[in-house]
């Protein structure tokens, strides 16, 4: 698989049968890719057509594997921005990374080998300060006795045996939060493409595997761990960020079975566009302006049983007034029109207030910022609605997060 052929694609773009003979050389997928291919449709379309095979992609950025090729579909923001952009959005600042992307091709590099290296760096400050020891019960059959013996145990054993039932603690690294780390290196092993980051990434899983115990990454084993949280392993909590990051499953899908090589690594770039906005507002807005993401308006959408709320990304609130609305859509909206039903959410969530809001914004990323203003007019009702779909340059929100001094104000 380390050896496929690749074809690289940005996001919301397309490739043509024509394309991907003249430049790769494919002509013709394999029966057993449709499988995958009929299971990501909604992330990636990769199309048989009797002159080849044609390629789109939409929002979601990242590495799919089939059997004859794999393909990168890259953001249009670079990754070394892309890493920021992560960063940002899940409180991952004090990761010291950022400067060493020069260690894979940038150009070639997909999200995967991105988390990767996030994560490498982070697991290697603690490995090799020293990984999280606990006290453990061990119940074993010894020749000394060791700890408590176990008389029931001892009473039903009608063997010869010179050994005893012994029940102790014992201090080991073989605890939730190592067998976390060691499973999410596996799971990233798989995905990672770029060679030099491979090799670290393995030379690390294997002496962490010399004393911990590789289970399968899961929901349950990332609870325990994060049942286990105290100030001795506050040095894990931004690996626990990135492990929830990686099973999550709005955020990263991971396709195939966890057993398995995994066929592919995607991240959905808008619902990271929506949470790195969310924390753009709440670090760079006016001290006078309060942020709520994915809070329900107080009216709903109401049948003789059933009840729907509307739920949009952002409300800003001053004096604990609402006095605006928004929505992020990482959608492409530079080149092509505002989609209708995109007007007919916003336009809900100004109706659906008891106060009175007559602008909602829609936030879309763009190379620059520009905005262009839908007004609704209700004569009869005296009530107008604006909704403003804005261009946010995602580079020019990235130096403003890191700028101290910079305070935003969309209102103005």
């Amino acid at each position: 698989m380390n050896d496929l052929k690749t074809v690289y694609i940005s996001e919301w773009s397309k490739l043509s049968a024509e394309e991907l003979r003249k430049k790769y050389n494919l002509r013709q997928l394999v029966n057993s890719d449709f499988k995958l291919i009929n299971e990501i449709e909604n992330k990636l379309k990769i199309r048989q057509l009797s002159n080849g095979i044609e390629i789109e992609s939409n929002s979601y950025v990242g590495v799919v594997k089939l059997n004859n090729f794999q393909i990168i579909i890259s953001p249009k923001i670079t990754n070394f921005n892309l890493a920021k952009m992560i960063a940002f959005a899940y409180d991952l600042e004090s990761i010291e990374i950022l400067n060493e992307l020069n260690e894979l091709a940038t150009d070639k590099a997909n999200i995967s080998d991105i988390i990767s290296l996030i994560f490498l760096k982070e697991t290697e400050n603690i490995f090799y300060q020293g990984l999280r020891k606990r006290y453990q019960e061990k119940e074993e059959d010894i020749a000394s006795c060791r700890g408590k013996i176990n008389f029931n145990k001892l009473a039903k054993n009608s063997s010869s045996s010179v050994t005893l039932p012994c029940r102790y603690q014992e201090l080991t690294v073989d605890i939730e939060e190592n067998q976390i780390v060691l499973a999410a290196l596996r799971l990233l092993l798989a995905n990672t493409n770029n060679r030099k980051l491979k090799k670290k990434l393995n030379i690390l899983f294997s002496k962490i595997k010399i004393e911990v115990s590789l289970k399968p990454l899961s929901n349950q084993l990332l609870t325990k761990g994060l049942n286990n949280n105290d100030r001795l392993n506050n040095s894990y909590k931004n690996l626990f960020r990135l492990v929830e990051l990686l099973l999550r499953k709005e955020d990263f899908n991971l396709l195939g079975e966890q057993d398995n090589d995994f066929p592919g690594f995607l991240l959905d770039m808008n619902l990271l566009f929506e949470r790195f906005l969310k924390k753009y507002f709440k670090s760079k807005l006016s001290p006078g302006v309060k942020v709520k993401a994915q809070k329900s308006l107080k009216n709903k959408f109401r049948s003789d049983k059933l009840s729907y709320n509307l739920i949009p990304d952002y409300q800003f609130f001053e004096d604990r007034k609402l006095v605006r609305i928004a929505d992020a859509k990482y959608k492409n909206y530079e080149q092509k029109k505002v989609s209708v039903s995109d007007l007919y959410q916003l336009t809900a969530y100004a109706l659906a207030n008891k106060g009175k809001i007559n602008q909602v914004y829609l936030f879309y990323p763009g190379s620059k910022i520009e905005s262009k203003t839908f007004s609704l007019n209700n004569l009869a009702r005296e009530i107008k609605v604006e909704v403003i779909v804005q261009g946010l340059n995602i580079e020019k929100l990235l130096d403003e997060m890191e700028n101290k001094d910079f305070n935003l104000n969309i209102f103005n």
